[in-house]
């Protein structure tokens, strides 16, 4: 028995994804000042699935979703976790390294990989001025990851955009779960497996 896939929603999308950059910004700056108090890297990816734990768990208990753990495609959930894990902790090191503003900037480019694979891997059409704007999206992040030739840290800078890639990589991973599993269901999975390794 499958998941009816949800409908699709542009404002909604929208809002929820601003909602979720918001959050991201605030975490960001959290990993910041975990850093500057000597928190070691898997310390802070433990603590953050740990304190999204009991929300998580309200969410599900507030649906009745109680079954939210069976999944038809358990291997999938773990190639997801594994990505996002990874991706994780090269966007907390990356943090390490730059500082917040560059860090950041740098990860706007993880839409315009999610566009880009969007297009090779789920096939779906992509038109010329979304390509336009990935294409000078591009060139916006290269001009921040050089400001004023300003030098940076290389390791931050190669953290950054592999964080920012796999960023990408998770996001059409999701969607290709999501043809199957409930979006607590694939966040559940995510969360115990990670906090496990």
């Amino acid at each position: 028995m499958t998941t009816a896939p949800p409908r699709q929603d542009r404002l909604l999308g929208i809002g929820l994804r601003i909602g979720a950059t918001t959050c991201f910004a605030f975490m960001a700056a959290m990993i910041k000042l975990g850093y500057a108090a000597g928190v070691s890297t898997p310390e802070l990816a433990f603590y953050r699935f740990a304190f999204g734990m009991p929300p998580l768990l309200l969410w599900i208990g507030w649906n009745r979703n109680f079954g939210a753990w069976r999944t038809q495609r358990p291997m999938a959930h773990v190639a997801r976790a594994a990505i996002g894990l990874t991706t994780m902790v090269l966007a907390f090191s990356a943090q390490a390294y730059l500082p917040l503003a560059e860090a950041t900037t740098i990860g706007f480019a993880a839409p315009l990989f999610a566009v880009a694979l969007s297009a090779l891997v789920l096939k779906e059409k992509v038109g010329r001025h979304r390509w336009s704007a990935v294409a000078l999206g591009f060139i916006g992040v290269l001009v921040v990851m050089r400001p004023g030739g300003a030098a940076v840290p290389e390791i931050g800078l190669v953290l950054a955009l592999l964080a920012a890639f796999g960023v990408g990589v998770v996001t059409i991973t999701i969607r290709q779960i999501g043809r199957t599993e409930s979006t607590q269901t694939t966040v559940l999975w995510f969360s115990l497996l990670s906090m496990l390794a």
